[in-house]
């Protein structure tokens, strides 16, 4: 379940053209998971972000 999600728009995404989403674990504390990701097109970052997760607890 997303806690907090931050985006930052550096340039327009392009259409019609391959896109990468890079990840990267931060911390996993708990429960609580961060992330950083990155949007990019060949030639750019498009966008940049974090996101704070929180894991369901396991069904019972």
């Amino acid at each position: 379940m997303t806690g907090t999600l931050t985006v930052e728009y550096r340039r327009p995404t392009p259409m019609g053209v391959e896109l990468t989403v890079r990840e990267r674990l931060r911390s996993h504390e708990g429960r609580k998971v961060t992330v950083s990701l990155e949007l990019a097109s060949a030639e750019n970052v498009c966008a940049r972000g974090e996101m704070i997760a929180i894991e369901n607890p396991p069904t019972l």
